[in-house]
């Protein structure tokens, strides 16, 4: 029997360890805090005053401090996985992903293809028109690739089934207007400024002219749908 529904999320183990590893960590550096501290006086002939503070705790204290203070960091990191990834729950009726930024769900009935493009989670129409691109981390991928699959979806697996359609983007190129040229500056501006609402903005606005728009090693990628295809 299908499950209704099937979500994916950084497993909860994961983030345990993650905390864990943050402990051990921490536990470790309370007993090397002090033999590095000597060393680097012996280079530097000082150490920074925190770090001297840190190496004349006596073992009793330093231990928990130390520990505890990893376990805080782990922690943080953990939380940050977390929400960075949020859930996409997938059943036979619609995909829906939940995220601090804004949730989204897309229609099964509009879903042609699901595949992973390095580290974003791509949902796309039979015009090859993106409905949904996500950031998803890589060692999510296997099970985002079992849920799709279970629920009956498309997955096509971990490349672009159109990337050879993609160009980095030139400004003045003529395969573009002046107005899509005009956007992609705006979003390229957005991005830099660290804007990213209105970067999103931006891109859903190329969307609507049959512009797909990616980032890659800090440039900006297109792919104009083809012309026999009616945007959404």
């Amino acid at each position: 029997m299908i499950e209704q529904s099937t979500t994916v999320a950084v497993p909860r183990s994961w983030l345990s360890a993650m905390c864990l590893s943050g402990a051990v960590i921490g536990f470790l550096a309370a007993h090397i805090v002090k033999p590095v501290v000597n060393w680097i006086v012996e280079i530097l002939g000082s150490a920074p005053s925190w770090l001297n503070a840190a190496a004349n705790l006596p073992s009793a204290w330093a231990v928990p401090v130390f520990s505890l203070i990893g376990l805080a960091v782990g922690g943080w990191f953990a939380y940050e996985w977390q929400k960075e990834n949020g859930s996409v729950v997938i059943s036979r009726q619609n995909v829906t992903v939940f995220r601090e930024s804004g949730n989204q769900r897309v229609a099964r009935e509009r879903i042609a293809s699901v595949y992973t493009d390095g580290k974003d989670l791509v949902i796309a129409d039979r015009r090859t028109n993106e409905l949904l691109r996500i950031s998803s981390d890589n060692a999510l991928e296997d099970q985002m690739r079992r849920a799709f699959e279970l629920q009956g979806y498309p997955w096509k697996g971990t490349k672009d089934p159109n990337e050879s359609s993609f160009e980095t983007w030139i400004d003045g190129d003529d395969a573009l207007d002046s107005q899509m040229h005009a956007v992609l500056r705006q979003r390229r501006d957005a991005l830099e400024d660290k804007h990213f609402g209105a970067a999103k903005d931006f891109r859903e606005e190329l969307l609507s002219h049959g512009v797909i728009v990616r980032d890659r090693n800090g440039t900006q990628q297109v792919r104009v749908i083809p012309r026999e295809y009616e945007v959404r």
